[in-house]
This record gives C-alpha cells, structure tokens and sequence, in this order.
C-alpha cells in the first residue's frame, strides 16, 4: 500500500488475477467502489481517495489512456478543432486533466451531467 497526494493506492498480486479484475475491469471497479464506501463510513470528508489494481492492470490502463489522450490532444493542437471525449468517471476525467496539461497548446474542460459527464479537449 502506498500513500500519494491524498490518495491511498493498493496493488493486489493474485494468482487468480482474472477473478479479481472481471470483464473490462469492472469488478475491479466494484471492489474499488467499495473499499472507498467503506472508508468514507469512517473517515468521512477526510477519506482518501482509495485506487485498488490488480497485477498491474489499473497500471497498464493508465497508460494506456495516457497515450490515447497525447494523441488526441496533439491532433486537437494540429486543426484547431475541439475533440469530445466519451464519458468517463471522475477518477479517468481527473487523469485525463493531467495528461492534458502536459501537452502545450490545449486546455481541458468537463462537461455534462452525472453519468454522461465527460471532457472537451480544445485548442488554447
């Protein structure tokens, strides 16, 4: 376990990884969700924000979204044309948001309501 910017992450080796992660990770997000629910219980407002992975998989899905939105960013930077991204969570729209920020020429904003909120990637 280990503690970053207010952020509690859990990395779990399993042999029966497949298990614990499920189809397209969601029951990793099942226990993740949780795990936090649990925490908040008896923390509160001073709760953590608590990431859970699984043999590396939240990981590799990290960088994975990381390459993905350069991507998109550096072309958005290429047209001048704002992109919208598809929904997403609030813990990948914070991580879009900082990989964002490492792109010159771009800014990000959230848009949208509840479950259909999601990300514009504009021209700066």
């Amino acid at each position: 376990m280990e503690e970053r910017e207010n952020s509690v992450y859990a990395e779990i080796t399993n042999t029966d990884s497949g298990l614990l992660i499920g189809f397209k990770g969601e029951t990793l997000k099942a226990l993740q969700h949780l795990m936090r629910l649990i925490i908040f219980s008896k923390l509160g407002e001073e709760a953590p924000n608590v990431v859970i992975d699984v043999e590396g998989y939240r990981k590799d899905e990290e960088e994975r979204l990381r390459s993905y939105i350069v991507k998109v960013a550096e072309i958005v930077k290429e047209t001048g044309k704002q992109e919208e991204l598809s929904p997403a969570t609030s813990y990948k729209r914070m991580l879009i948001h900082t990989y964002v920020q490492d792109v010159p020429g771009v800014v990000s904003e959230s848009i949208g309501e509840g479950a259909e909120r999601r990300i514009v990637i504009k021209p700066e």
